[in-house]
């Protein structure tokens, strides 16, 4: 009799076990395959998120291409990892879908789409037996590996590729592991849930939140050939967009402003794509060797 019940007890836990691994799975297939849905990841506790959507930004490029426009797909290549990649994609990563890049306290984070995470896991196999990557470590919620060249480690699981660069110099597996857990558990408090992030998130195709201050935050909008200017604070002035871009790292010229800059201090869809693409390469360089 105790044997029967502890049977059913036994299968019952498995049952829970089986339900709880399919919700979760469940969840990170249709969370991850919405467009915008990677801020779903970003904690609470960041100090600045870069965040742009850019299948959508692309669709709706003037017929003039920018010339920055494939910069970004370049930079990725450099990455230690992605050594002899021509194009992202050619590995699975859907780098021109949603891109996040996020800094906290425990270091850099970009997240990227995976488009076919079948193609990137053979792919951290070949990286593997060339000496670029260590030996895969699976947990629960994601796989994860470490540059072996470098302080890069990368997570994935899914639709949802994470790398990231610890801000302490000494390699730390079980402070990465705890960081890495936060980010794919589902329903952790994220950035998402608050409401100046929500604002800004929801009125935007791309923007830059500043946590501790959120007066220096602002995004972008596509309207017609310019791009609106979106700003969380509306009690003091503005400067020029391409300012907001200079400060974040871009270089800004002087054509740039006659070129970009229109009367009612809006950005052009073509200078604000060539000058975001800039930004970006800036602020991916913590990943490059």
């Amino acid at each position: 009799m105790e044997l029967t019940n502890f049977r059913k007890i036994a299968l019952a836990l498995l049952g829970l076990i089986g339900l709880f691994a399919v919700m979760v799975a469940v969840y990170l297939y249709y969370n991850f395959k919405a467009k915008s849905n990677l801020t779903l990841m970003i904690p609470q506790e960041v100090n600045w998120v870069y965040h742009f959507q850019t299948k959508e930004l692309r669709s709706k490029l003037p017929s003039e291409k920018p010339e920055y426009i494939d910069s970004l797909s370049y930079t990725m290549t450099k990455l230690p990892v992605f050594s002899g990649v021509n194009e992202p994609a050619d590995v699975g990563i859907a780098l021109y879908s949603d891109v996040v890049i996020f800094q906290n306290a425990k270091g850099w984070h970009c997240l990227l789409r995976l488009n076919n995470p079948s193609n990137f896991s053979d792919f951290m196999k070949k990286m593997q037996k060339e000496g670029y990557v260590e030996e895969e470590v699976k947990k629960d919620l994601y796989k994860v590996r470490k540059s072996a060249k470098s302080l890069l480690w990368i997570a994935y699981q899914q639709k949802v590729l994470c790398l990231f660069i610890p801000s302490d110099t000494i390699p730390d597996k079980y402070g990465m592991n705890k960081n890495m857990e936060q980010l794919f558990t589902p329903g952790h408090l994220a950035v998402n849930q608050l409401d100046d992030f929500s604002e800004l998130f929801n009125k935007t195709d791309a923007y830059f939140y500043h946590r501790k201050n959120p007066e220096k935050s602002f995004g972008f909008k596509v309207e017609g050939d310019y791009m609106k200017n979106v700003y969380l604070s509306s009690d003091s002035m503005h400067p020029s967009p391409l300012m907001f871009f200079d400060k974040l790292g871009a270089s800004v010229t002087s054509n740039d402003v006659e070129n970009y800059l229109n009367r009612d201090n809006q950005l052009s869809v073509k200078g604000f794509f060539n000058e975001h693409f800039k930004v970006v390469n800036e602020y991916l360089k913590p990943f490059l060797p």
